[in-house]
């Protein structure tokens, strides 16, 4: 099932690409949430056990750039021996006006994420929840913090309970390497009511 999901989704990425005349688009508000990702950043990521202590440690690096006039975001995550391996797509969805993230990797594991519009923060939760060999549906959701201009943070907690009680599993930070030209110097901030602009 999962194999024929994302046969769809690339075939629909080949059918977008392959149009030849794009019609001009208005930018999309809701897309200046993630403008702040646009460009390279340095990821150092921690993993925990349940008593949130660290049992290992990774590093890598996460170019993202804008797409279709800004409709899209694109992520290109790479190890830290330098291979490519995971892309995302960021876009907010013409049906239910929602943001999502999409990711696929190299062990083959596609997620489509959406924004949690209750979670005063930048978050998103899978679509479906995930279900593993144990049989137990968890549902994994990713949080946003930004630091500053030049670095954020994403934890990524995960549920069994349908949603009563969250298990942080990983936390990482993200460092600015370099910042697209066409990107705004200022990244995305919290306003007076606690959302994002």
């Amino acid at each position: 099932m999962r194999r024929r999901t994302v046969l769809v989704f690339v075939a629909c990425l080949l059918a977008v690409t392959g149009v030849r005349a794009q019609p001009v688009v208005a930018p999309d508000p809701a897309m200046k949430k993630l403008a702040f990702l646009i460009g390279t950043w340095r990821l150092d990521v921690a993993g925990l056990n349940l008593e949130g202590e660290v049992i290992h440690r990774s590093s890598g690096q996460w170019v993202y750039t804008r797409e279709m006039g800004g409709l899209l975001i694109i992520g290109a995550g790479y190890a830290e021996d330098g291979r490519l391996a995971a892309r995302s797509w960021k876009f907010r969805h013409n049906k239910d006006h929602e943001l999502y993230d999409v990711q696929f990797d190299l062990a083959g594991n596609f997620e489509v994420r959406k924004a949690v519009a209750t979670d005063p923060n930048l978050a998103f939760s899978l679509v479906e929840p995930f279900v593993a060999g144990d049989g137990i549906p968890r549902d994994w959701r990713k949080t946003y913090r930004i630091i500053d201009a030049d670095a954020f943070e994403v934890e990524t907690h995960y549920t069994e309970d349908g949603g009563r009680s969250w298990i942080l599993a990983f936390r990482e930070r993200q460092t600015r390497v370099s910042r697209d030209r066409g990107a705004s110097a200022r990244p995305g901030s919290r306003n007076a009511e606690g959302g994002w602009t």
